[in-house]
């Protein structure tokens, strides 16, 4: 079981048919991160096609250029491109502007992958119903706030929450 991006999950089911994907998990977990108002050049990761497809659709004059993931902050730094897709919560550390890539249409960022033989097992049931008891927890927004303090180990301001809400980042329960 895994919970991955969709481009990787859509290769691993064809390299392997015991697995499936069951549902997206995340939505909105992207934003734009730029230092420049003039942009040109976009860094994306590597093999998500989806950021392509973003820096497409809200900056038609610029290049996306693929960094391996971990390195799209540097590229960012170092001037190689005028700005970044970067997932919102690692963003959080970076100075820039930040803006949504969300404003047209919700897309997926992150899916479900189970084994099969796994999905029909009990294991899984309870697996599934504790992530959506925790998805749940998420929505409230104190308790989000608390979460993501702890996960980034930083102090998470007003003006950060109300950002989250702006980039409409959305978990999603376990469907089936």
């Amino acid at each position: 079981m895994a919970i991955i991006c969709k481009e990787a999950a859509k290769e691993f089911i064809k390299a392997d048919n015991n697995f499936e994907i069951v549902n997206t998990l995340v939505q909105n977990s992207d934003i734009f991160l730029t230092k420049k108002d003039d942009i040109k050049k976009i860094g994306t990761s590597q093999n998500r096609n989806y950021q392509n497809d973003l820096v497409k659709e809200y900056y038609k004059d610029s290049k996306p250029v693929s960094f391996i993931n971990s390195s799209l902050p540097y590229a960012l730094e170092s001037n190689k491109v005028d700005a970044i897709v970067i997932d919102a919560i690692k963003a959080l550390s970076i100075q820039g502007k930040k803006q949504s890539t969300s404003l047209n249409k919700d897309y997926d960022t992150y899916v479900l992958v189970v084994s099969k033989a796994f999905k029909n097992s009990d294991s899984y049931r309870v697996f599934k119903n504790v992530y959506n008891k925790s998805v749940l927890d998420l929505k409230d927004k104190n308790n989000f706030k608390k979460q993501l303090q702890s996960y980034t180990d930083k102090n998470i301001s007003k003006e950060d929450m109300g950002e989250f809400e702006k980039w409409k980042l959305k978990f999603l329960p376990i469907e089936n």
